[in-house]
């Protein structure tokens, strides 16, 4: 094992991450106290986060399904489709790490992944339009192409030096890409569900007496982990394993970073392959569980790659300082 990591990382560790440090505490606050003697407590956010999301999508279930509100089926469909994307960002967020990147800059990182979602999703139907082998080859690396350009130029804009925020980019930037094709794909079919069946009351009269379609709402939230988000983290995760960080690399290691880039294309892949394909819908959500989790393994060893990078990178800036003289002083030493 140490061997693999040692390839597909750059240490030649074995899995150090430890799950119960990661979960634990999540509604139990962590107390902790500074050098003044006062007492802080400390809560993790993500398990409050998902628990707000889910209670927010009951309500707009009770609100279109039961009250028959059919505009406010975006808003369900909007809530649905965050719940997964956002719950893990702020698990990820939460992860003690030597380096944090501000709120405020993965607002801006998420909303470029939704806008970068609509312009990926254009460009190939424009360019490619709907056949099927456009759908299982070429939407799979354009895509995913196209969430790596983002995270990356964000990682060499904010200057990020570790796997964890290379990750958490990653992440969002497909929470973003997610959450807007979702939003749009489960809008789009869940309405033409109304307008499929017409009443006709004469020649030139006629209602819509059609109902919400949900199926592509449920399907898209329920298999919601193993999708855009998690793609995009492992774009990033890619590039920062394969930069010259690791090990004092001098030059960028292309074979590491094609390998960890094909994961998510293939996923992407085999993800749209079974979509098109699977027509039966209880083989189609066999084979969909079994991605996801595959998906869940990848992201576990996604969390001891954080782990390792944190308990063994040292920045080279901080080790070159160390090895400088020290400037002498006026100060006399005390006898």
């Amino acid at each position: 094992m140490n061997k693999f990591n040692k390839f597909m990382t750059g240490y030649d560790k074995g899995f150090e991450v430890n799950l119960k440090d990661l979960f634990t505490n999540s509604v139990k606050p962590i107390v902790t106290v500074d050098e003044t003697g006062k007492v802080n407590k400390k809560t993790k956010l993500w398990l409050r986060v998902f628990l707000l999301l889910l209670s927010l999508c009951f309500v707009y279930i009770f609100i279109v399904y039961l009250n028959d509100v059919a505009l406010a089926f975006p808003w369900l469909a909007l809530i649905a489709s965050a719940i997964v994307p956002i719950t893990v960002a702020t698990f990820i967020y939460e992860i003690p790490g030597k380096e944090s990147v501000s709120i405020m800059n993965i607002i801006l990182v998420f909303l470029i992944g939704t806008a970068g979602a609509f312009f990926a999703l254009v460009q190939m139907f424009v360019s490619y339009g709907y056949e099927e082998i456009n759908i299982i080859i070429i939407a799979p690396i354009i895509e995913e192409i196209a969430k790596a350009i983002v995270v990356i130029s964000t990682i060499q804009l904010l200057k990020i030096k570790s796997v964890k925020s290379a990750i958490l980019i990653g992440w969002v930037v497909g929470a973003g890409f997610q959450i807007a094709e979702s939003l749009g794909y489960a809008t789009y079919y869940g309405y033409e569900g109304i307008f499929t069946q017409i009443e006709f009351v004469d020649e030139t009269t006629y209602y819509f007496v059609g109902f919400i379609d949900y199926s592509t709402l449920i399907l898209r939230s329920i298999f919601s982990f193993g999708s855009h988000a998690l793609y995009a983290a492992l774009g990033g995760a890619a590039y920062m394993l394969s930069a010259a960080k690791i090990n004092n690399r001098k030059h960028f290691n292309y074979l590491r970073f094609i390998i960890w880039f094909m994961i998510p294309i293939l996923l992407h892949a085999l993800n749209n392959l079974f979509s098109v394909f699977v027509t039966n819908a209880f083989a189609l959500y066999s084979v969909l569980i079994s991605l996801e989790i595959v998906t869940v393994f990848i992201f576990y060893y996604l969390l001891n790659v954080i782990t390792l990078d944190e308990k063994y990178y040292v920045d080279e800036t901080l080790l070159i300082q160390s090895e400088l003289p020290n400037e002498p002083t006026n100060e006399t030493p005390v006898q």
